[in-house]
Formats: structure tokens, C-alpha cells, sequence
């Protein structure tokens, strides 16, 4: 038979001689919604236990993805005689605006991965003909 262990708050430590307070219990215990109202359960549901829902990797990755291309941009320009200065090379609009464009692209889309709540789940309709 196991029994069964309770995590609760202590109480405050009181100076001798006052009366002690009543005992705070930790009433925090995760609900599950259902159809018929709120369910107990003792762990907590999966979007929990996370704390950037499964479905955001996907933008995170792509955010990732466009500023290893900014940056990769951003690479070059140099001359292999110390004493020639190519301004074309180091000054295109590929170097200086499209890649950083691409940068800050990548860091919104990351925001927006960390940010964006993940859609409640979609429960399906029962045809009125299906009911009970």
C-alpha cells in the first residue's frame, strides 16, 4: 500500500509565546477541462510541461535558417593583395542591405516563435443525428 505524499506550504515561524495560525494548505493541483467540467489530475498536461508549445520549433528553425543566410551574405569582400581596395566588392547591396534585412527578419521570426500561443485544440461537432 503506498501512500500517497502531499507537498504544503509550512507556515510562517511565529515568536514564542504567540499563538501559531492556522495551518495554509496548498491547494494548487492541475485541472484537466472536458466536456462536463474540470477533471482532477496529478500531472500537469503536456503544453505545460513546455515552456515553447512543440508547433513553434518550426518558425524557430526557420528564423534560424534566415539569419545563417544573412550572416553567410555578410562574409567576403576582401582581396588577397593587401594594397588593392575593391569598394564594390565590400560595399554591394548584397553585403550591406540585403543580408542585414535578412538578419533582422531571422530575429522577428524568432520573436514571434517565442511569443505566438499555441491554438486551443479543435474538438470535433457531433451531428445532431449522432447524439444521445
Amino acid at each position: 500500500m503506498s501512500k500517497k505524499t502531499s507537498y504544503r506550504k509550512r507556515p510562517a515561524p511565529t515568536a514564542p509565546g504567540k499563538p501559531q495560525a492556522a495551518k495554509a494548505t496548498d491547494r494548487s493541483q492541475h485541472y484537466k477541462t472536458a466536456g462536463t467540467g474540470a477533471e482532477k489530475t496529478g500531472k500537469p498536461q503536456p503544453s505545460k510541461l513546455f515552456a515553447i508549445a512543440p508547433g513553434n520549433y518550426k518558425y524557430m528553425g526557420a528564423g534560424l535558417v534566415l539569419m545563417v543566410i544573412g550572416f553567410a551574405l555578410m562574409i567576403g569582400g576582401g582581396s588577397d593583395d593587401p594594397n588593392v581596395f575593391n569598394e564594390e566588392a565590400l560595399f554591394s547591396f548584397t553585403r550591406l542591405t540585403l543580408s542585414t534585412i535578412l538578419v533582422v527578419a531571422g530575429f522577428a521570426v524568432e520573436i514571434y516563435a517565442i511569443m505566438k500561443r499555441p491554438s486551443p485544440p479543435k474538438t470535433p461537432k457531433i451531428p445532431a443525428d449522432e447524439e444521445e
